[in-house]
């Protein structure tokens, strides 16, 4: 096998690996540890939507109880009740 190189910057690097299989290196290489993977996600637009008190609060219960974020919560409500109308719509 392969002895793997000492390379300078991380651009000689990738330029290696855009070239070599890391099957020919296994034996070389050793476990990731702390690893942060970020997905990007698609760009959002911010709006406004104003609410009464009682639904922000009711809102933010049923959010809580789901353990997720209300934001998240009312986006996942919008886009179910988006994809019913299309279905309606068809």
């Amino acid at each position: 096998m392969p002895k793997l190189p000492v390379f300078q910057t991380d651009e000689e690097e990738a330029e290696f690996w855009d070239t070599h299989s890391t099957a020919d290196y296994w034996d070389e290489m050793e476990p990731a540890t702390d690893v942060t993977i970020h997905v990007s996600r698609l760009p959002h637009r911010l709006i406004s939507l104003p609410l009464s008190q009682a639904l922000f609060t009711e809102i933010k219960r049923i959010a809580e109880e789901r353990g997720i974020p209300y934001e998240r919560l009312v986006r996942q409500w919008l886009t179910e009740r988006v994809k019913e109308e299309r279905r309606k719509a068809s």
